[in-house]
């Protein structure tokens, strides 16, 4: 079976990374002949006129042709519908739409869906769905988000399919002695997400946290960056809360590789958690972590890892309250979600059989 596969890949984020890697991964325990394509960057269909002129010009000549040679197209992974901008609903929803317009039957895998309020978006997102073969949810909430929208096909609820490429990282250090229960090194990871009008207090609070930890607890910060580049850099925000604790010289990470980041968490002893991979990274690692809640996305992973302990608002952010759970060490449970994924494959493997 050939596969086209479009997603928000290619564009400097791990955790999108981690999602295509594990999708490929099932993909192939589904279906061990799979010919997987990712559109990347300027392979992906136009949805503008900036984005047109330079289809036109320098776009890949090759996507039409791709999809129209492919068994499936999938558009998969990620948050890439719902609380979103109306425009970044538009723009993920026509790639599925040309897909439609070619005959090819559509797999919507590994979606997260917020809240739509705009009715026409509402009834744009409806019919995707609706006229997709296959539909699985990263959590119950997004399932429930589509059926409030009228999505009427069968909604299946997986982990995030990073879940299923990390577990086996997890074997795999496993076999290079690396144990994810020993906690060798005084690394403490921060990962935090720049996201518009972050508020100053939330900053200085964060800051005298990394002041506290490096000076009374004697550990070691490393700031790790989940995404670089012209876009909502961590890297920039990270930047700003070393000059408020006043020490340029910690680390500043931003890794070549999933595989990179997760032997950094492996070594960690706690982790703040700001961004939802990060977080994902640090309950397959088994680290002790406390996840800031920024979005709807981190509080249904929350709610479904049954880890709510660990989570804390944006609001609640403050020296005291992470002093308090870095002294509790919380470890969320090890809930086996590579478990449910097994069970989307064979629910996956009857559909291609049909």
């Amino acid at each position: 079976m050939k596969y086209v596969v479009v997603g928000n890949y290619g564009a400097q984020n791990l955790g999108d990374e981690m999602i295509l890697e594990g999708m490929i991964e099932m993909l192939k325990k589904a279906d061990n002949t799979a010919e997987i394509c990712v559109l990347k960057g300027d392979e992906k269909f136009p949805a503008g006129i900036k984005s047109g002129i330079k289809w036109i010009f320098g776009g890949n000549k090759n996507t039409k042709e791709k999809v129209k040679n492919c068994d499936y197209f999938i558009l998969g992974g990620g948050g890439l519908f719902g609380s979103l901008s109306k425009y970044a609903n538009i723009i993920w929803g026509l790639q599925a739409s040309y897909a439609y317009r070619n005959k090819k039957p559509v797999l919507m895998l590994g979606q997260s869906v917020g809240k739509i309020k705009n009715k026409y978006i509402q009834k744009f997102v409806k019919n995707l769905f609706n006229k997709s073969d296959l539909i699985s949810v990263r959590d119950e909430k997004s399932k429930e988000n589509l059926r409030e929208i009228g999505v009427t096909k069968k909604i299946v609820v997986v982990p995030d399919l990073a879940f299923y490429r990390a577990n086996n990282d997890d074997k795999q250090m496993a076999l290079n002695g690396i144990d994810g229960d020993s906690v060798p090194s005084k690394d403490v990871i921060i990962s935090l997400r720049q996201i518009k009008d972050l508020p100053q207090s939330f900053k200085i609070q964060i800051a005298r946290f990394v002041s506290w930890l490096k000076e009374e607890e004697k550990m070691n910060v490393k700031f790790v960056n989940f995404q670089t580049g012209p876009v909502d850099n961590d890297e920039i925000l990270h930047d700003e809360i070393k000059s408020l604790v006043g020490d340029n010289s910690l680390e500043n990470i931003s890794p070549k590789s999933t595989q990179e980041v997760i032997r950094l968490f492996k070594n960690a002893n706690f982790a703040v958690c700001m961004r939802l991979h990060s977080i994902i990274t640090a309950m397959q690692a088994h680290t002790p972590f406390v996840a800031i809640n920024y979005s709807e996305k981190v509080r249904n992973l929350m709610d479904y890892m049954g880890s709510k302990e660990n989570l804390l608002d944006m609001e609640n952010v403050s020296f005291e309250t992470l002093k308090n759970l870095y002294n509790k060490k919380i470890k969320t449970s090890k809930k086996n979600s590579s478990e449910k994924i097994e069970e989307f494959i064979s629910l996956y493997l009857q559909k291609l059989q049909k």
